[in-house]
């Protein structure tokens, strides 16, 4: 009997309000700089290389913020609070190195993907597990778990790729 002992949850959605959301990001972009956090290479740009900051908040993307608090209580019990959020740009060659975001819960929403711009792939901390990809796609947000090791696939393409990234404890 085969018996399944440790199942993560990762939550998936299209949001609602698709138009709205996408307008107002769009909105926080046109005052939003990229840069490379020097630590990592070249691997990809950030709105805030330091992590520090609630682009979401700042730039007033409420409809986005309201969605992601429904979802957030529909996948998991408890009170969180948001403690940061940040744009990722992609551009052609860039990647995610395999990382983790520490305790909490953790998501993104896809802005603006198209084909081979990069997907999400989660990795089991068991090699025989192995990992798996999430094919993304414009309007879709995941959560889950902070600590589970993920990354993102390189960009093959000459379109950028643009995802919103999140942290809640």
């Amino acid at each position: 009997m085969i018996e399944q002992l440790f199942s993560i949850p990762v939550f998936n959605t299209k949001v609602k309000n698709f138009n709205k959301i996408q307008s107002e990001i769009t909105a926080g972009l046109r005052n939003s700089k990229f840069s490379i956090n020097p630590d990592w290479g070249r691997t990809h740009y950030l709105s805030d290389p330091t992590f520090s900051e609630n682009w979401l908040t700042k730039h007033s993307c409420n409809t986005l913020l309201s969605e992601i608090d429904t979802c957030i209580k529909e996948y998991q019990d408890g009170e969180y609070t948001m403690k940061n959020s940040w744009v990722a740009l992609f551009k052609e060659h860039n990647y995610g190195h395999i990382h983790t975001h520490g305790k909490g819960i953790s998501g993104v929403y896809y802005y603006k993907v198209k084909g081979s711009t990069g997907n999400l792939f989660f990795r089991s901390g068991r090699d025989w597990q192995g990992r798996v990809v999430k094919e993304c796609e414009e309007g879709q947000l995941l959560l889950f778990p902070s600590d589970l090791e993920h990354g993102i696939t390189t960009n093959t393409t000459s379109t950028s790729r643009l995802s919103i990234s999140f942290n809640f404890l």
